[in-house]
């Protein structure tokens, strides 16, 4: 990947943890924060229940993976939520990705205790595989408290508009403060939805889920613009009638 070395400096919406030999870090801090410094549209949501609109040359559709690990996926960008408290439990994704060996959790830990992990801001870090990026989402303070959904959708939008200075190509998405940050999916799915909505035609997008959940869908103006989200139902859940004997 390549690195902007001379990039401007703006408000922070991706930040490094400024570890000892993390200059990669710091280049890819300012790569994002360059590209992501144009004003962040309001994400507004709608939700319906008709099936998803098909594919057109003007958007994308996410794809939902059920139950399977992110950190499997062949994707090149891996995204997942964080606390700014740099708290890491057991059992978790998070925990997960500590034992995987990676410079991912020092980094984690040392921002946290600067203090420059706040509500909505965007850690990235190398991955387990070298061609492999892993961006972690502030969407709690403290891994006691709900997730925040205008967190969600800053994080999101930040992501969203430096994806071309950052060479992404493809995302593994997580349900974003949907773990231990106990948001609704009903609520955060919509929210993903809309901001992917505006990444560029053919870009591949997963987002693994649970096997029941929705799926959601950016929906599009005439003029190519995001409108809104579609809803489809997940699976039914079957349930098997005790009868007595």
């Amino acid at each position: 990947m390549s690195t902007t070395t001379n990039a401007t400096i703006v408000e922070s919406t991706i930040v490094s943890s400024e570890m000892p030999g993390s200059s990669a870090l710091a280049d890819m801090q300012a790569q994002f924060e360059a590209a992501s410094a144009t004003p962040k549209a309001t994400v507004r949501v709608t939700r319906t229940r008709k099936a998803a609109a098909p594919a057109t040359l003007a958007g994308i559709v996410i794809n939902y993976v059920r139950n399977a690990n992110i950190l499997d996926s062949e994707r090149k960008t891996h995204v997942f939520a964080i606390n700014a408290a740099g708290t890491i439990t057991k059992p978790s994704l998070l925990n997960q990705l500590r034992n995987r060996s990676t410079p991912w959790a020092s980094n984690y830990r040392a921002a946290a205790d600067k203090g420059t992990l706040k509500l909505g801001l965007v850690l990235p870090c190398s991955a387990h595989a070298p061609q492999h990026l892993l961006l972690s989402v502030v969407v709690q303070q403290h891994v006691t408290t709900k997730a925040d959904m205008a967190a969600i959708a800053k994080g999101m939008n930040s992501i969203v508009k430096s994806f071309a200075a950052m060479d992404m190509q493809s995302f593994a998405f997580a349900k974003l403060g949907c773990g231990q940050g106990d948001a609704d999916w009903e609520e955060v799915g919509p929210i993903m939805a809309r901001a992917l909505g505006s990444l560029p035609a053919g870009t591949q997008v997963a987002i693994h889920i649970g096997r029941y959940d929705a799926e959601f869908q950016p929906q599009y103006a005439k003029d190519g613009s995001v409108k809104g989200t579609t809803r489809i139902a997940g699976p039914e859940r079957i349930v098997e009638a005790v009868l007595p004997e």
